[in-house]
């Protein structure tokens, strides 16, 4: 997206990341209806998918946007 701040290879962030046991968290039909439920304090599609994902499977995302935290339950801003 040309952001001078995330300067990052996408395929060798995938690589590296396979490699440390992180895995990869398919986009699945009950995700997609969470998001449709989600309040719209955020408007990026990409952030709150990423908000439901972590709310349906029970796990911490963790963001340095303050937006994406004011959703609370599940998140820790950094």
């Amino acid at each position: 997206m040309g952001r001078s701040d995330f300067n990052v290879d996408p395929a060798r962030l995938r690589r590296m990341l396979l490699l440390n046991t992180y895995r990869e968290l398919a986009v699945s039909s009950e995700h997609a209806v969470a998001v449709s439920i989600l309040p719209l304090l955020h408007k990026d599609p990409f952030d709150r998918m990423l908000i439901t994902q972590a709310r349906t499977e029970a796990m911490l995302l963790i963001t340095s946007d303050s937006l994406v935290a004011a959703y609370g339950e599940g998140i820790r801003l950094v």
